[in-house]
């Protein structure tokens, strides 16, 4: 999808959503606090701001022809064809006022699962707007749907991974090689995860365990697998770029 290395004169830039033919949405999130955070089209060779108006946009995550974005204490959808942003669900929707809405995935039927980090829980909002809370977890932040599962990883030292069961968080694995875990993906039996206070992005399964694919890094976030080329693409938040990790063979 991405063939460069770098993507220069992204501002914060937080997540990413591949969308096919070459091209991907980042979420910008500009200077913090303030309402500049921007969606970005970026393509092999350009890039170009096609939502404006935001806070803080974080998450990314499609249904249909829609794109759900995170920001601060609400939910925005984003029609693909025609860019325009609109409040999905709103503070006063949630049973409990969101304190810093975080990471978002979609189940196949529209549920959505989305992180608040600070308030230390995990929302599943139903196709109707209807808001739950799924379970309470230590600082949650990576959100990943896969088959009747959800995955999160935790933002803390070192992070933790978990899957729901029954509305109830089960520890999978204690990383040693990733603290402040940021983004989350699982591709077969094998999860990536990002450590934005680590600096590292690291793959683990039971079978092989826990192998750092790449170090050194500079803040790294919400992390996506592109199927397209068969690498992780992971924006480093402070610096302002795309780093592209080629992607070995993982256990399927």
């Amino acid at each position: 999808m991405i063939g460069l290395l770098f993507l220069l004169s992204l501002v914060h830039p937080e997540s990413i959503l591949p969308l096919g033919d070459h091209r991907a949405i980042v979420s910008s999130i500009g200077e913090f606090n303030q309402n500049d955070g921007t969606l970005v089209m970026v393509t092999d060779s350009s890039q170009k701001v096609v939502v404006t108006g935001l806070r803080d946009p974080k998450g990314l995550a499609a249904y249909q022809s829609w794109i759900f974005v995170t920001d601060v204490d609400r939910i925005w959808r984003v029609h693909r064809s025609t860019w325009k942003a609109e409040i999905y669900v709103g503070p006063k929707d949630f049973p409990e006022p969101p304190q810093f809405l975080n990471d978002i995935t979609a189940a196949p039927d529209g549920t959505l699962y989305v992180s608040d980090t600070f308030r230390e829980k995990i929302f599943q909002i139903l196709p109707n707007k209807e808001i739950r809370i799924l379970c309470d977890a230590d600082r949650p932040n990576g959100v990943f749907f896969d088959k009747d599962t959800l995955y999160f990883v935790t933002f803390t030292k070192p992070a933790e991974l978990y899957r729901v069961v029954h509305g109830q968080p089960e520890k999978l694995y204690t990383f040693k090689q990733v603290d402040g875990g940021d983004g989350l993906w699982k591709i077969g039996k094998t999860f990536v995860v990002s450590g934005f206070q680590s600096g590292t992005v690291v793959l683990w399964s039971r079978d092989r365990g826990e192998q750092v694919l790449a170090g050194g890094l500079i803040t790294p976030a919400d992390l996506v697998f592109d199927a397209e080329n068969h690498q992780i693409i992971v924006p480093l938040l402070q610096v302002g770029r795309l780093r592209v990790l080629p992607l070995p063979n993982v256990d399927h």
